[in-house]
């Protein structure tokens, strides 16, 4: 049992990812639709798939091969090209829309890199749909104040198979300033999943508190304050 075969599975039928699922529908239903989208990071192409029923049409890439024949097994009409964000420019096509959702920029280490390989493939005018990790989130849950590093391993067992993911969690002045340096501006910036950092980490945490914030992750409550778990961006190309 491969990575890819246990990614496919998670994605596939994990809530967590239907109910990103309706998220991002709500977000990208009238910024993809009858549009020409990248989207980066396809992995087995759950999120093509989303993008293809939102009415878009859609180019999907990825820099694993074994992610890529599952994505083409499972959805033939997808057009999958293998490649990264170091390398996007070989596709030498414009596009109206770039996403990168369900979280391939926590695979990134050089944002800036990314962001303007990203740039260079939109028309202008054209958006840009992503989302982080952002470090501050993941360190107020370390106790005494201890420092998460940038990298960090997740260990995942699905039938005694252990697999390991190094996700990169990214500052959100990096990720704005980056957008800045290379000719984006955000459109709209929101959290969720804001229940693990304010709450579990606080000295005081009451029953109404850790409700309130399970009320929030089920009914999909989009923060203003983009202090969540994870931050979506819509930026569009200057």
């Amino acid at each position: 049992m491969n990575y890819s075969f246990l990614y496919d599975r998670l994605y596939s039928y994990s809530y967590y990812v239907r109910f990103l699922r309706t998220i991002y529908r709500l977000l990208l239903r009238t910024v993809v639709k009858g549009k020409l989208v990248l989207d980066v990071g396809c992995g087995t192409g759950e999120s093509a798939a989303l993008l293809k029923k939102l009415g878009a049409e859609v180019v999907a890439v990825d820099p694993n091969k074994e992610m890529l024949k599952i994505a083409k097994k499972k959805y033939p009409w997808l057009e999958v090209i293998h490649a990264s964000f170091e390398d996007l420019q070989k596709i030498n096509r414009k596009f109206d829309a770039v996403t990168a959702i369900f979280g391939p920029l926590a695979h990134v280490e050089n944002v800036e890199i990314a962001f303007r390989n990203v740039y260079a493939v939109l028309k202008p005018g054209g958006i840009f749909a992503f989302d982080v990790f952002p470090r501050f989130s993941w360190t107020r849950l370390r106790k005494f104040g201890k420092n998460v590093p940038k990298m960090i391993t997740f260990r995942k067992v699905i039938k005694k198979q252990r697999i390991k993911v190094r996700l990169v969690l990214h500052e959100t002045r990096e990720i704005e300033q980056c957008l800045k340096t290379t000719g984006f501006y955000v459109v709209k910036k929101c959290s969720l999943f804001n229940y693990i950092a304010p709450v579990y980490s606080a000295p005081r945490t009451s029953l109404r508190d850790i409700c309130k914030c399970w009320t929030d992750f089920l009914l999909g409550k989009l923060l203003r304050n983009s202090r969540g778990n994870l931050i979506i961006y819509l930026a569009k190309k200057i």
